[in-house]
């Protein structure tokens, strides 16, 4: 059976803490408006922080907004907060703080647009926010005769590879839209479940529901922008060194980090099992 953990002592509750309000309230800003949705589905993502502890899994909540042409995936977190700003326009950065809103473990956004078949993905790295785009059709599905049930809708069966993993999703001819979760679609319903073969990443349906809520797409200018390799590179790079990143920011630190840097250390060499292994 897989436990639910306490999840282990994250760089962000050490460092400057209104560093991570201005990345999740500011950063990923509304951007453009796309289109209206219409379907809003809830998943839940369980994954295993370190590659090495199966007892150690964490748990988010993300949101994915469907449209004809568009959508958006997130963390419900960052949803959370854009409702905020949504109902209080004028609300300020230290309003924000004071309401003790709940922290997103990934930053990602990802966009995907239906036109032209792209796969737009937001995410930071520290203070540097990046975007990348891949074709949709990347990756590639094979199709089984395996069947179920999830959520009362009929699934079948499909597997891929991707990001270094492979891939196996459950998705309902009963809903006709070729999206789901993360970075996937193509397929021909929606995805309502799909884990790697090591159970290291399950995402699974939570709830469906119609919607109107509008669709936005950040504007790439706000970003730096580069490739799903050279944004894998830069996670690596900032896990391996993160302390020396963070303190050569010049940032104000909370007392904590420098009195428990080893722990850390610690921590964030357990922090070894990130989605994307590698870009294809």
């Amino acid at each position: 059976m897989r436990t639910i953990k306490s999840p282990i002592t994250s760089i962000l509750h050490y460092a400057f803490f209104a560093i991570f309000f201005l990345q999740s309230f500011t950063a990923f800003g509304q951007g453009s408006a796309m289109e209206p949705a219409k379907l809003k589905a809830i998943y839940t993502l369980e994954w295993q922080e370190d590659s090495l502890n199966p007892y150690h899994i964490r748990e988010e909540r993300f949101v994915l907004l469907l449209g004809m042409h568009h959508s958006i995936f997130k963390s419900y977190k960052f949803y959370y907060h854009a409702s905020v700003s949504r109902v209080n326009p004028n609300i300020t950065i230290q309003e924000f703080i004071q309401r003790n809103p709940p922290r997103a473990a990934h930053l990602f956004h990802i966009n995907k647009n239906f036109l032209n078949q792209q796969i737009t993905t937001f995410d930071r790295v520290f203070l540097d926010s990046f975007v990348y785009t891949i074709p949709k059709d990347k990756i590639q599905w094979e199709l089984t005769e395996e069947t179920g049930e999830i959520l009362g809708y009929s699934v079948q069966k499909a597997t891929t590879q991707f990001g270094g993993r492979e891939w196996e999703a459950w998705f309902t001819h009963e809903i006709p839209h070729g999206d789901g979760p993360y970075k996937f679609s193509g397929l021909p319903g929606l995805i309502l479940k799909i884990q790697d073969t090591r159970k290291h990443f399950v995402f699974e349906i939570e709830s469906i529901s119609p919607s109107t809520e509008t669709i936005y797409m950040r504007r790439k200018s706000s970003a730096i922008g580069t490739t799903k390799a050279q944004f894998i590179e830069a996670e690596a790079k900032f896990r391996r060194n993160a302390i020396n990143i963070i303190l050569s920011s010049n940032r104000p630190l909370h007392e904590s980090f420098h009195r428990d840097t080893k722990r850390i250390e610690e921590n964030l060499r357990r922090m070894n099992n990130p989605i994307m292994l590698r870009a294809e």
